[in-house]
């Protein structure tokens, strides 16, 4: 089986492309020499197309994907940089692969969107780090995803990219709204993307 790769300073896009590019294996953030090292350990389901996100305490979680029989699975697990090591936690409600995955501010993580059977998906869910729970939300998307990023703004909602529309995530009511759109950002020297024009107003 291919080893893991690990850089040190874990980040979750780090981890997504190592996913699809090894499967059983990972791979984490940048040394000062921008190196790649063998991690030990391997994914406790090798599987590829995860979503990941960055949980407190610098772990990464790593949900949904395809398996070796690329059948998109429930299954989900937590990378902890401390120890290299893989554990699993609470499976999806819905499989999926290529779900954006988005950390909240107050240390869960949407999951939302992906593909399966055939189709892009509109549902979503919250992972709760405490408890290792996956909760389905009774809010979809008002447009289906599979393959985009997120992006969390300054007022704590999360702005996704949809088909054709601009999709803002509500934490404090869990529910989506949606607008077609234009939008530009500067991420330069920010840590969060700048919205500097848009037709949809966020309040």
């Amino acid at each position: 089986m291919t080893a893991g790769l690990r850089r040190i300073g874990l980040t979750a896009c780090a981890v997504t492309c190592a996913l699809g590019a090894l499967g059983a294996g990972v791979a984490t953030a940048a040394t000062t020499a921008d190196r790649w090292v063998p991690v030990a350990q391997h994914l406790v389901t090798p599987g590829f197309y995860a979503a990941a996100a960055p949980l407190p305490g610098g772990r990464v979680l790593l949900a949904g994907g395809d398996d070796d029989n690329t059948q998109e699975t429930t299954s989900a697990e937590v990378y902890d940089s401390a120890t290299g090591d893989f554990t699993p936690t609470g499976s999806l409600n819905v499989a999926r692969r290529n779900a954006v995955a988005a950390p909240l501010p107050d240390g869960e993580v949407l999951v939302a969107g992906g593909f399966a059977a055939g189709h892009s998906l509109t549902s979503a869910e919250l992972y709760d780090p405490e408890t290792g729970a996956f909760t389905l939300l009774a809010a979809t998307l008002p447009s289906s995803l599979n393959g985009v990023t997120a992006a969390l703004l300054g007022n704590d909602t999360v702005l996704i990219p949809t088909f054709g529309a601009m999709t803002i995530y509500h934490p404090v009511t869990r529910t989506f709204t949606g607008a077609a759109y234009r939008l530009r950002v500067t991420l330069a020297g920010a840590k969060r993307p700048t919205v500097i024009a848009s037709t949809l107003r966020i309040a």
